[in-house]
């Protein structure tokens, strides 16, 4: 909304922004309307060391409500240093301030560093903790907050499971611990299968096919899965793969004899399901046959396999059925 030469006398300072564009100017930049001035000469190492130094006092003398207060003033007047927003929370948190007039300057600090703060580590703390605060807050409204702190955790940094507590109960919190095991276990599984590119030799590849496989395994408990069996039978069909290029024709058979075991699961009635599974169909995923039969299909167009295909074509024409 301005000119180019007006923008030229800024930057050679000869003019300066009119007061009214820098909410405007910080969000072009992502940053604070502070920083436009360079706070940080005015919040230096000294000013810093003199706050550390009072909220240690603070702490000392056992007022917890003072070092509240400290933690909130600062953050207001050096809003970007993160490092007073997780320590503000790691405050309300650890002396159990639940209340929500605790809680709501944390919700605007929260709401703050998720727009402004470009450390994803950071980001993550802030998410951690405040799961945690507001999921102990007996106001439904913060309570609800804490689920949307929870749908941010990362599932590789942070173990969901251990906060699943503060945003759910009963069943549901039951099957969300479930949800949660499976999502870490499927994300170590797709890690080890990355170790293994194209070019790993078969022997190789055999090692981190069966520890892929294995982990399915575990949570499967050779029990009913639905749409959590197939990234097994995919693990189980490039083992067959393999060894039958290694010509280890018996280990080859262990592998499909597993895969047909597996695979008879399917045509079960009633269906017994694993103990850490939340449950065997997933909303919203194509029928699981389905899935299953083009990693058959796979198979039988596969020459080095085929040994197994009339039982393969056999299990194809059943999951039609």
């Amino acid at each position: 909304g301005v000119s180019a030469q007006t923008v030229s006398k800024w930057e050679r300072g000869l003019l300066s922004p009119a007061i009214g564009l820098l909410p405007r100017i910080a969000v072009f930049y992502g940053c604070s309307i502070d920083s436009l001035f360079d706070m940080d000469k005015v919040y230096d190492a000294d000013h810093r060391k003199r706050f550390a130094e009072k909220i240690r006092a603070l702490h000392a003398a056992g007022d917890f409500e003072g070092e509240y207060k400290a933690f909130v003033r600062e953050t207001e007047i050096d809003p970007d240093c993160f490092e007073n927003h997780t320590n503000l929370m790691t405050l309300v948190l650890r002396r159990g301030m639940f209340d929500t007039a605790h809680i709501s300057p944390l919700l605007s600090l929260a709401a703050r560093a998720e727009k402004t703060c470009t450390d994803d580590y950071i980001r993550g703390e802030i998410n951690r903790l405040m799961v945690q605060i507001c999921g102990q807050c007996e106001d439904p409204a913060v309570r609800e907050e804490a689920k949307r702190f929870y749908e941010k955790l990362s599932y590789l940094r942070h173990s969901r499971e251990v906060y699943a507590r503060y945003v759910t109960s009963g069943k549901e919190y039951e099957d969300q611990v479930k949800k949660n095991i499976f999502m870490e276990i499927d994300l170590a599984e797709c890690s080890i299968r990355q170790l293994c590119p194209d070019s790993t030799p078969a022997q190789d590849a055999v090692f981190y096919y069966k520890a892929a496989a294995s982990l399915y395994e575990i949570v499967l408990d050779g029990k009913f899965g639905g749409n959590y069996d197939i990234p097994l039978i995919c693990d189980y069909a490039t083992l067959i793969r393999l060894y039958s290029k290694l010509g280890q024709t018996e280990n080859a058979d262990e592998y499909f004899g597993r895969t047909c075991a597996l695979l008879d699961r399917f045509f079960v009635r009633p269906r017994e399901t694993s103990k850490l599974l939340y449950s065997p169909d997933l909303p919203g995923h194509a029928p699981a046959r389905k899935s299953i039969q083009a990693i058959l299909r796979q198979l039988c167009e596969d020459q080095v396999t085929a040994r197994y295909h009339e039982r393969i074509k056999n299990y194809i024409v059943r999951f039609d059925v």
